[in-house]
């Protein structure tokens, strides 16, 4: 009866052995697989953003800002839709840009924004990108106004922060 198993691991060793060892260094398997946020890009349409917000806004206050798309395609058109909040108002009123792809790489857009109201407000960016081929790729973007008044101080509120709760208690039971 201790024969059969006997053979089965002789056969599994036997087997393992002749595998490539390379694939067990479990180590160096576990090395590094952050991915940048700037390297890393979801599918879509290839445009990147950058900007001059530096993440302050008063009631009222108009805010200038530079937007910055970056594309890496070697022809076709891109057109850019802004759709601020409704407590955003931004100048030029024109809210629709259309960039040629053809040999610039950065198309930029000046814009003048003020806030209404206090709290959190979102300028959402809608891209299209038709390229050479004619194939259609579409990327949403968004810029987070936080606004508040001049006495109040600014608070940005980042999406990794904890939010505990704390409740009273009052134990109860024997001691062991």
């Amino acid at each position: 009866m201790k024969f059969i198993p006997t053979i089965s691991l002789l056969g599994c060793l036997a087997f393992l052995s002749g595998c490539d060892h390379s694939a067990f260094d479990f180590g160096s398997s576990h090395k590094d697989h952050s991915h940048p946020s700037q390297d890393y890009q979801k599918p879509g349409a290839n445009i990147r953003l950058s900007h001059n917000y530096d993440g302050k806004t008063a009631v009222g206050k108009t805010e200038y800002l530079q937007l910055i798309f970056t594309e890496q395609y070697v022809s076709g058109s891109m057109q850019i839709r802004l759709k601020p909040s409704p407590s955003l108002s931004i100048e030029p009123a024109n809210k629709d840009f259309v960039f040629s792809m053809d040999d610039k790489k950065d198309h930029r857009i000046e814009l003048a924004v003020t806030a209404k109201t206090v709290g959190k407000h979102l300028l959402n960016i809608f891209g299209s990108v038709v390229d050479q081929t004619g194939q259609v790729s579409n990327r949403i973007l968004a810029i987070s106004f936080y606004v508040a008044t001049e006495e109040q101080p600014q608070t940005k509120i980042s999406g990794s922060a904890e939010r505990v709760i704390i409740l009273p208690s009052q134990e109860s039971g024997s001691e062991i």
